[in-house]
């Protein structure tokens, strides 16, 4: 009998099979629907794999690319990132891929009213928090509308 070896879910490309393509679109919902029940937010039912690409507004402009980006069917836009390794820049990088996907939603003329929630997810194989608990959330309040 042949040993098949399976590939982690750590690694970039696999984690991006199984949660960033069309065809496993329910196995981010439910793994989102973890994640939200835990932290209080509502439950979502759908979502839609969105481009990874976070696009340059200027030549000279960073390039950012998402392990996975989706959208809620209530418009909430989703990062979900995997790093194996802790290069000491988390929050800035969090923080960037936040704002970039935050403020992607709107062009030239918009309202700012217009602006949807947006969330981002990391998930990390190293200890990043001094505490023994797991999950650790953290936001930006929002003022209502």
């Amino acid at each position: 009998m042949s040993r098949v070896e399976l590939l982690s879910p750590k690694v970039d490309f696999v984690f991006k099979r199984i949660f960033g393509t069309e065809e496993n679109k329910d196995v981010l919902a439910h793994f989102l629907n973890s994640v939200f029940e835990d932290s209080g937010e509502p439950l979502i039912a759908d979502v839609e794999i969105l481009n990874p690409f976070l696009e340059k507004e200027a030549l000279s402009d960073k390039l950012a690319v998402l392990d996975v980006k989706a959208r809620t069917e209530s418009g909430t836009l989703i990062n979900v990132e995997v790093q194996l390794w802790n290069h000491q820049d988390m929050e800035n990088r969090t923080l960037y891929y936040w704002a970039k996907l935050f403020q992607s939603q709107l062009k030239e003329g918009d309202s700012y009213y217009a602006l949807q929630k947006a969330v981002t997810i990391n998930v990390v194989d190293f200890r990043y928090l001094e505490t023994e608990v797991r999950n650790s959330f953290f936001s930006f309040n929002n003022y209502p509308k």
